[in-house]
This record gives C-alpha cells, sequence and structure tokens, in this order.
C-alpha cells in the first residue's frame, strides 16, 4: 500500500505537469518533512487513513492557502502569486514548516473540510457538449460545489476571432478547444440547478474564501476566472441543494419538462460517490424513460495513467458518445466525437395539439429521439430546417445533417427505439412506404378534427408545399 508520503509525493508531481510548480514545492517539501517525523506528523495525523479519492495531500495545500487569504502568514504570502507574492518557489518550505507550527490547531481543523474547487475551466467542457443541443436545456448537476459551472452559458469563449457565449462576461476562457469547436447552435439554459452532499454558497465571504483556497495559488488564470464567476454567480441565480447524487436525481427527473432537453452533468466527481449509488443512479437515468443526455468529464484509467474523458450517454437509448478529452481543470479540450454527434433530434408542431399528444403518446411507449422539440423553439437554420417544412410535418434530422420528413421521420425515430425497428423497417419497404405516406399526409390534412387536435392544428394553405 502506497505511504501517506508517497502518495503526497505523487500528487506534487502531479501539481508540476499540471502547471503549479508552488503547490509541487510544498507537497514535496511536507512528504520529506512528514517522513523524518517532523511538524507535518501532527498536522496530517488525523486523516492518515483518508482514502486517496479524498485528496488529503490537497486539502493541506487548501488550508495553506486560506490562512495566506485571511493575511495570518505575512512572510509566507510573499511567495504566493494570488495575493502578490513573487519570492522564489525553492524557498518557500522554510517558511511554509514555520507556518505549521505556527498555526497547527487551525490547519488540522481546515484540513477536515473535503476539496471544492469548482473549477471554472471545466465550462469549456460543458459549453461545447450543450452546443450540440438545440434548444433549450434544463442543466442538472451533481457535485455542483456552489453551482459556478451551472452558470457557463454567463461565460466568454474564444476560438480565434469567434467569441461564444456572452462577450461581455468577466469570465473569459481563450482558446480553450485544440480543434474547431462543436457548438453547432445556440446554448440556452432555462432552468439550472445542482446538488452537492457539502454546497458552497458562492455570495457569501465564507463560499468566495474556500472557493479560492483550493485554487493553485500560482495559477493567476484560474484564480481570475474564478473571481469573474463569483461576481456573475451574485446576480445569476442557481440553487444548490444538500443532497446526495440519487435523491436528488430521483426527485428532479420525477418532474418532467416540456419542450426542453434536460442535461445531467458531473465533473470529477464521480470518485467521490459511493459505488452503490453510482450505480443506482446509471439504473435511473436508464429507467427515467424519457430523453435526456448525460455528459460527464472524469479521469479513466488508460494504459496505466489517467486521463479525464468526455462522455454523452443518450437517455433512453443508451448510445454512448466519446467527445473530447480535457484536463482535471478543463482546458485545453480536443474534442474527438464532433463527427459522431450526441444527439439526433425529432422536431414536431408545439402549437398542434395532436401533434403534441402523440409526441407523449410515443414518450410513454418509449419511442424516442436523443433530443425531441417544437419548431418553434428549435434553432431552425442549425438543424437545417424551415418553419415551413415543420409546420407541415414531423422532422428528424440526424447524423452529418440527414433529415427525414413525414412518415420517414417516424421510421427514423422507430428504428432508433428499442423494440421498435421491426415496425420502423416494415415503413420503409418498398410497397409499404407508399401507402405509409399517403397516411400521414392523411392525418396530417385532418389532424384538427382527432382526438386532441384543436381548429389551431389545422396546416394554413398558405403554407403547404406540392408533394
Amino acid at each position: 500500500m502506497t505511504s501517506f508520503g508517497e502518495r503526497m509525493r505523487l500528487q506534487a508531481e502531479q501539481c508540476r505537469l499540471m502547471g503549479s510548480p508552488l503547490t509541487g514545492a510544498l507537497l514535496e517539501g511536507a512528504a520529506a518533512d512528514l517522513e523524518t517525523g517532523g511538524v507535518i506528523a501532527d498536522v496530517v495525523a488525523p486523516y492518515l487513513d483518508l482514502p486517496p479519492g479524498a485528496v488529503p495531500s490537497l486539502r493541506f495545500a487548501g488550508a495553506l492557502h486560506r490562512l495566506v487569504l485571511e493575511r495570518k502568514t505575512p512572510q509566507l504570502a510573499l511567495h504566493y502569486p494570488s495575493v502578490g507574492g513573487a519570492a522564489p518557489v525553492e524557498e518557500v518550505w522554510p517558511v511554509a514548516e514555520r507556518t505549521c507550527r505556527e498555526h497547527l490547531s487551525e490547519l488540522r481543523q481546515l484540513m477536515a473540510r473535503p476539496v471544492q474547487t469548482n473549477e471554472v475551466g471545466r465550462s469549456a467542457v460543458l459549453f461545447g457538449a450543450l452546443g450540440m443541443i438545440a434548444g433549450p436545456v434544463r442543466l442538472l448537476e451533481v457535485g455542483a460545489s456552489a453551482g459556478l459551472n451551472l452558470r457557463c452559458d454567463h461565460f466568454a469563449y474564444t476560438a480565434g476571432d469567434l467569441v461564444l457565449g456572452d462577450p461581455t462576461s468577466p469570465v473569459v476562457l481563450r482558446d480553450p478547444w485544440e480543434n474547431p469547436p462543436p457548438v453547432q447552435h445556440g446554448v440556452q439554459v432555462v432552468e439550472r440547478r445542482g446538488c452537492d452532499p457539502n454546497p458552497l454558497d458562492a455570495t457569501t465571504t465564507d463560499g468566495r474564501l474556500t472557493l479560492t483556497s483550493y485554487v493553485w495559488a500560482d495559477q493567476v488564470a484560474r484564480l481570475q476566472r474564478l473571481r469573474g464567476a463569483l461576481d456573475i454567480a451574485a446576480r445569476v441565480p442557481a440553487p444548490v441543494e444538500r443532497a446526495g447524487a440519487l435523491e436528488f436525481l430521483t426527485r428532479e427527473l420525477a418532474r418532467p419538462r416540456d419542450e426542453v432537453t434536460t442535461v445531467v452533468w458531473h465533473s470529477v466527481v464521480w470518485q467521490y460517490v459511493d459505488p452503490a449509488e453510482r450505480a443506482a443512479v446509471d439504473q435511473l437515468l436508464q429507467d427515467v424513460g424519457r430523453p435526456l443526455v448525460r455528459v460527464s468529464l472524469e479521469p479513466e484509467a488508460v494504459d496505466g495513467s489517467y486521463v479525464f474523458r468526455v462522455l454523452a450517454t443518450c437517455y433512453p437509448s443508451g448510445r454512448r458518445v466519446h467527445l473530447a478529452d480535457a484536463l482535471g481543470h478543463g482546458p485545453p479540450v480536443r474534442w474527438t466525437g464532433c463527427e459522431d454527434r450526441a444527439v439526433t433530434t425529432l422536431v414536431y408542431d408545439g402549437d398542434c395539439a395532436f401533434c403534441t399528444s402523440s409526441v407523449h403518446l410515443m414518450d410513454r411507449l418509449r419511442i424516442h429521439a436523443d433530443t425531441v422539440i417544437p419548431w418553434q423553439h428549435a434553432d431552425l437554420d442549425a438543424l437545417g430546417l424551415t418553419a415551413e417544412q415543420c409546420s407541415e410535418k414531423v422532422q428528424w434530422v440526424g447524423d452529418n445533417g440527414e433529415h427525414r420528413s413525414g412518415h420517414e421521420a417516424i421510421a427514423q425515430l422507430l428504428l432508433g427505439s428499442r423494440g421498435w425497428r421491426p415496425v420502423g423497417r416494415l415503413l420503409l419497404m418498398p410497397g409499404v412506404t407508399r401507402t405509409a405516406g399517403r397516411l400521414y399526409d392523411w392525418v396530417a390534412a385532418h389532424r384538427m378534427s382527432l382526438p386532441g387536435g384543436t381548429p389551431a392544428c389545422a396546416v394554413p394553405s398558405t403554407e403547404k408545399r406540392p408533394r
């Protein structure tokens, strides 16, 4: 079993590789001090049995940073760029060691807190994934901390001369994507909420201080993004409740929202969730029986090392797409799944009661596209559709912009739904497809008089096109 000191050294190396020589030097010095029975042995004594996933080394680094931010250690602050320090990294440990002796009791108390980074850079992943989804989004985050990434649509993202998101935002992620951004639609978040076992309130002094303390003190760009995100949090509500993943999602997913796509998002949090709860959440998402998309940024073991994979899983089909690889803090993001879009889209007439009733019936029968949206709320230009097409017939949009209308759209929908594929194939068989097309046209022409229909369901004659 790896000793606590060895784990500190491994974390120190990771910090150096991820661009924080200061944190690396602090942890390397702490590991050496621990192995010689120095003051660090007393600091970490209550936490020697913590699992590696609880990252006690980063708890220690965060506790030291908090003392600096609270102006309790002026000599150590000289080494911390977060407060304007510029003293050499190579000279930091002796000063840090004295700080540990002077603030032993307080450091031990601060280390009891779990690490809460709420890394804003991960929004580069989330925003890119949301940009693949047509129409409004309901965003639910597991392990949301203070909910900063729930406001991802209020940040700015540059890609060369292009600016996506909010160009006036105080949070600017500059060129976070290595390859062209995958955003195909405007990101419309109409509801945002999250859960966390220990949520932080980003609008309070203590919450802001805690979040800042867990950002590595020599990564000034990350600190600037965080400060901008805290300003946004003060004016854009995003409630985060104290709850576990299963409790939160069970309740939220029991409240279906029509005309929006529900997205469940989590980043670098799954390792902290109990395995039994992880399995229960996986089963819950599969059993909901309504279209939703799960987007995750989590570490995966690959060839003896860890990479941070961006995955999208579409339910109820269970189709899983490897969208990108990133770093634990987000950028740089390398998109790998852009050619295999995470969602297919069914577009229907939301002003037609018969059409809406039909969509609800298909939902109960578990006949789904990955995204189902009224054309009145869809980005038709991005989907390659017109209002005239959508008001006359249901439209199905698949990979690479492929689309089908009318009975062929229904056939594609059936082909993508478990248990209904034979029916979809039947509708496209020679000799059947012509009859199916005529039947669809008759239903479309008479939908105002069918059960659930209203006069509003009629397609105005001026909108009809030759078939």
